[in-house]
C-alpha cells in the first residue's frame, strides 16, 4: 500500500481558500476617476479616492492615499495645499452631503495606505460620489451601490 503525504502547509492553504472569511455579499468597491487641482504652491495635486460599502446598512466607507504632485515637486514647490471637497448624493433617495479637508500634495505623515478615512451615512441606493477642490480643478467622480 503507497502511503501519501502532503505537507501541513498546503493542507492550511487550500483550506484557508476554502474556508477563508467572505466578504458581505454585496460588498462593492469603487475608485473615482482622478481629482486634478491647482494648489496654492507651485504644483498640480493629483488624487483618485476608494469608495466603499460601508459594515453597516445605509452606510459608504471613503478612504484617500497621500494627494500626489502630477507637475511641480511638492516639497521644493513651498506649501501646495488646497481644500479637498468630497459631495456624495444618493441617486434613490436624494439625500446629499459633503466632507471637507485641507490637503497639503506630497505630505508624507499620513499612514502608509489611507490619510483619511471618513464612514458616511448615505442611505441605500445608489450613490454619486465627486471629488472637486476650492481651487481650479478636474473633478473625480464614482458611483457605488450602498446596501
Amino acid at each position: 500500500m503507497r502511503r501519501i503525504t502532503v505537507p501541513l502547509w498546503v493542507i492550511g492553504a487550500v483550506l484557508t481558500g476554502w474556508l477563508g472569511p467572505a466578504a458581505p455579499a454585496n460588498a462593492e468597491s469603487v475608485q473615482t476617476t482622478p481629482l486634478r487641482t491647482l494648489t496654492s504652491g507651485l504644483c498640480v495635486g493629483e488624487l483618485a479616492i476608494t469608495a466603499h460599502s460601508g459594515s453597516e446598512p445605509g452606510g459608504m466607507g471613503v478612504s484617500m492615499p497621500s494627494v500626489s504632485s502630477s507637475i511641480g515637486v511638492a516639497p521644493f514647490s513651498g506649501a501646495c495645499s488646497f481644500e479637498l471637497i468630497l459631495r456624495w448624493r444618493n441617486l434613490d433617495t436624494g439625500a446629499t452631503g459633503e466632507e471637507r479637508s485641507d490637503e497639503v500634495v506630497g505630505w508624507i505623515g499620513c499612514d502608509v495606505f489611507d490619510c483619511r478615512a471618513w464612514n458616511i451615512s448615505t442611505g441605500r441606493g445608489r450613490v454619486a460620489v465627486e471629488v472637486a477642490s476650492n481651487l481650479p480643478h478636474s473633478a473625480g467622480h464614482a458611483e457605488i451601490f450602498v446596501p
